[in-house]
């Protein structure tokens, strides 16, 4: 089970924003990525973009996020944060002057800036995308969210069986079972909030987009049968101790089947991050039905339920049991985070979304 959120800047108020010439670092690096460029709108395009994501990223700042994860351009990882080092957007930044200085090769498209905040109970991953240029009614600025559980009763670096375990009392009882749903549910909501305002402090427009989805992962085989198989469970971007809290993630579904639990209010996703189903508020119970069982065959449930279009790993499953899915189209559609052989960045969010 993780948290995915989606805040945008509305794209009929990005042209309004009021752009300051970039400082410090991010100065420096507005000069190196318009040094060479061909026209003034290039130029412009690129200020604009780096003036705006600077701005975001004194609004993390403000509110103590400032753990950079990874920094990518075009794509492309220049930096990538291996060994947990804190406060380190200056590293992040000169590796990719270093970059642009060896390889420039006329302006940029995307400048991805991902970011990591512990508190709450949640390990929360903001991956900021700037895009130079964009289409009518896309998102110039788009922060996808995505907050991983976290539970003191549960060390991170607990086994696959010590973790099971610890986290069990969560599912013995319904009313436990809501209540801590709840509390994570209103933390990341907080978040969010959070995020939002300290935007609005820096960027005055006058709409912030905001969404959030709870989302559960059902995988195909048991975390250890994975290992076994030499999987890379890294997560999204592929970062050193991903796989403490994405053990959160592979357990959840698995427990609520052991334990009886009545889920609602949740879109399934596979390995992948694809869409499998949304359940609504009635919900159903999920220890009686193999949908959440991992390791075993899907049965689709019944009720408050509607099925994602898109090819995943259980289209085949769903479709020979005549559900819904009949005339559908199979179309590959991947979020956030991709839990299985992964190392890739994001498609749509971790988190993403470790929604939606």
């Amino acid at each position: 089970m993780y948290l995915h959120g989606l805040l945008s800047i509305d794209p009929s108020q990005a042209t309004n924003i009021e752009v300051k010439q970039p400082t410090k670092a991010f100065g420096k690096l507005c000069k190196i990525l318009t040094l060479g460029l061909s026209n003034q709108r290039e130029e412009r395009e690129t200020f604009t973009a780096l003036s705006i994501l600077q701005l975001l990223n004194q609004s993390f700042r403000d509110l103590g996020i400032t753990d950079i994860v990874q920094l990518s351009l075009n794509d492309e990882t220049l930096y990538e944060d291996t060994e947990g080092v804190k406060d380190d957007m200056k590293l992040a930044l000169e590796s990719l002057e270093e970059h642009h200085r060896q390889e420039s090769n006329g302006p940029f498209e995307t400048l991805s800036l991902v970011l990591e905040h512990e508190a709450d109970g949640l390990r929360t991953i903001f991956e900021i995308q700037a895009n130079r240029v964009h289409r009518v009614g896309e998102d110039p600025i788009r922060i996808e969210v995505t907050g991983f559980f976290q539970d003191k009763s549960a060390p991170v670096h607990s086994s696959e069986e010590e973790m099971r375990e610890a986290l069990r009392p969560h599912f013995k009882e319904q009313d436990i079972y809501d209540e801590y749903i709840k509390k994570k549910k209103n933390a990341f909501d907080l978040l969010l909030e959070q995020v939002e305002q300290s935007i609005r402090k820096r960027i005055p427009v006058d709409r912030v987009n905001r969404e959030a989805t709870f989302k559960m992962l059902r995988p195909n085989k048991k975390w250890s049968e994975n290992e076994a198989d030499g999987l890379n469970r890294r997560g999204a971007y592929g970062y050193a101790g991903a796989d403490s809290f994405l053990l959160y993630c592979w357990l959840w579904s698995d427990l609520c089947h052991e334990e009886d639990v009545w889920v609602n209010d949740f879109d399934l996703v596979d390995e992948s991050g694809r869409d499998v189903l949304s359940v609504g508020a009635e919900g159903f119970n999920a220890g009686e039905t193999t949908a959440l069982a991992v390791g075993e065959d899907f049965v689709a449930p019944t009720g408050d339920v509607s099925y994602a279009s898109g090819r995943h790993d259980f289209s085949d499953q769903i479709t020979t049991q005549e559900t819904t899915l009949q005339g559908a189209d199979f179309s590959d559609t991947v979020s956030s985070f991709d839990f299985g052989d992964t190392g890739s960045s994001c498609g749509g969010g971790c988190g993403g979304g470790c929604s939606s």
